[in-house]
């Protein structure tokens, strides 16, 4: 039984690092996570949380639990609730 032969796939070599494909992020790929955002924002974590939940600020999910965010597409996003909100208080009723 020790001459038996099993057949196998030949292993495929890799590239040399030099031939990867690079793939890149738009906006240069500055991500921030929840506590980031939430300091450079001036407010608590809990706060940015209710906003992604809300749909209140974009955000960007890595696999499964990770979740990034793009600062200046939520600075964005804030600016323009704020001027709807300013622009309906505004109206009179």
């Amino acid at each position: 039984m020790d001459d038996e032969v099993v057949a196998s796939k030949p292993r495929r070599k890799m590239k040399p690092k030099s031939q990867w494909k690079k793939r890149k992020r738009p906006g240069g790929g500055e991500l921030s996570t929840e506590a980031e955002l939430a300091r450079s924002l001036g407010e608590l974590e809990r706060t940015v949380r209710t906003w992604r939940i809300k749909g209140v600020i974009p955000h960007i999910r890595i696999g499964h639990k990770t979740i990034r965010y793009r600062l200046d597409a939520v600075l964005e996003a804030l600016d323009k609730r704020n001027m709807k909100r300013r622009f309906f208080q505004q109206v009179p009723l």
